[in-house]
């Protein structure tokens, strides 16, 4: 009875600090919204004849650090009551120090692994597009929004250098963090789900989860910052997309894809032992049902909905 017990309330803990981790993203975006409307409503009063594209990208360049600096403040503030509740051992800290050192063999197959990822969410775009279509549907796609935002100095430097900064703090650096007590794998899994929903659209969002398990991986086994750089190169790459179509990418990434299985298989020793080393008991998993989490998923998944509309041409 008393491990059970035990049991129960490892699972209440896990799920108020699953909850605990959903309100952080949706406080950063909220934060992240209302920061945006006041930068971007009084410019646009002012100076009607002001670029939107630079605006937003002005908007956002100032929002996101506030949003991260105010979120941080309250997970490091919440990790110190845990700590002197005897509920945590330690107070959150953003430790960019390496874990292991990133060999150049190791940065070839993560880049290799990102490159992989791209493939796979092209396969996902095409898929929904293709049963869109087929159903009479349209999607307006976030990869539009990115690509507008990407055509002047500030888009650039938010989209390469403050949008992976501030989201590998909340997600790597705050939320799986927070979470590695309960397995890193968990935490990995964790952060990746509330990273993909949280990009509001239905192929973004499972290209987000697939790069938010390699972040994850490597903010663990590396650092944060080389999380920041590696996600700094995936946004790099989705700009040189966007604004050059004509390039080939997709037989490079499928290339990658094809090389990375072959990888996987040479390395599917040590895969298994990360896997065993760092596994999560099954039952944390239920820290899952928690109401903060579900919502969070269904706010979000609702959002990617409302971005299909039917097609009246």
């Amino acid at each position: 009875m008393a491990k059970t017990t035990h049991g129960a309330t490892a699972i209440t803990r896990a799920r108020k600090f699953v909850g605990r981790q959903s309100g952080f993203v949706l406080g950063f975006f909220l934060i992240s919204d209302l920061v945006m409307g006041f930068v971007y409503a009084p410019a646009m009063l002012l100076n009607h004849s002001a670029n939107n594209s630079t605006l937003l990208a002005l908007a956002d360049f100032i929002a996101k650090p506030v949003a991260t600096a105010v979120i941080f403040s309250f997970a490091w503030a919440l990790s110190k009551d845990d700590q002197d509740e005897g509920t945590s051992t330690r107070a959150l800290s953003l430790s960019i120090r390496s874990g292991q050192s990133m060999t150049p063999l190791a940065l070839i197959i993560i880049t290799t692994a990102m490159l992989s990822v791209g493939a796979c969410g092209q396969g996902i775009e095409a898929l929904v597009q293709s049963i869109t279509t087929s159903l009479g549907w349209k999607e307006t796609s976030v990869s539009a929004d990115i690509g507008a935002l990407n055509q002047n100095v500030i888009g650039i430097l938010d989209g390469w250098a403050v949008v992976p900064i501030c989201e590998e703090i909340i997600f790597r650096g705050i939320i799986m963090e927070n979470l590695r007590c309960y397995g890193d794998i968990f935490a990995i899994l964790t952060s990746a789900i509330l990273f993909g929903v949280s990009h509001g659209d239905v192929a973004q969002g499972a290209d987000a989860f697939l790069a938010g398990l390699l972040l994850g991986y490597i903010a663990n086994r590396y650092s944060l910052s080389w999380s920041i750089a590696i996600h700094a190169l995936n946004n790099f790459i989705a700009t040189l997309e966007a604004q050059h179509p004509t390039i080939p990418y997709p037989p490079i990434e499928v290339t990658a894809l094809i090389l990375l299985c072959v990888l996987a298989v040479i390395y599917r020793k040590k895969i298994g032992e990360f896997r065993r080393v760092n596994a999560s008991p099954k039952h944390i998993y239920r820290a899952w049902l928690s109401p903060l989490f579900i919502f969070t998923i269904l706010m979000f998944l609702l959002m990617a909905a409302l971005r299909f509309s039917p097609d009246m041409g």
